[in-house]
């Protein structure tokens, strides 16, 4: 059996993820703020959430953490506090530039190289 992509499913998921980040906002109340923790695909979803369905407004009050994520996620999406946990052969920091420039480990490397 071949598992098969769905684009539809992919905009589906990050629209429920982006209503339950809006339910938990409005449990806070409007000073509150909600932190959001994302492993792998969950960071690519939280990513469509956020530029698809997320006001700006919300997107400040929402701080984000990923790890192992397939996707970094950048202050552009959640202005608050955003972190990218990246692990010394995580693949994502030889393909996303904002991977491998965050990672500590690629920071190691390439002073190595000098």
């Amino acid at each position: 059996m071949v598992a098969s992509y769905s684009k539809s499913k992919d905009i589906d998921i990050a629209q429920k993820l982006a209503d339950h980040l809006k339910s938990l906002l409005g449990e806070v109340g409007p000073q509150g703020r909600v932190l959001y923790i994302a492993h792998s695909a969950g960071a690519i979803m939280t990513y469509l959430a956020a530029k698809y369905h997320l006001t700006s407004e919300k997107k400040r009050r929402i701080d984000a953490i990923t790890f192992g994520g397939g996707r970094s996620i950048a202050r552009k999406y959640f202005p608050g506090r955003t972190v990218n946990h990246y692990s010394k052969n995580d693949p994502l920091i030889l393909v996303d530039i904002r991977a491998e420039s965050h990672s500590s480990w690629s920071r190691l490397v390439r002073g190595m190289a000098k």
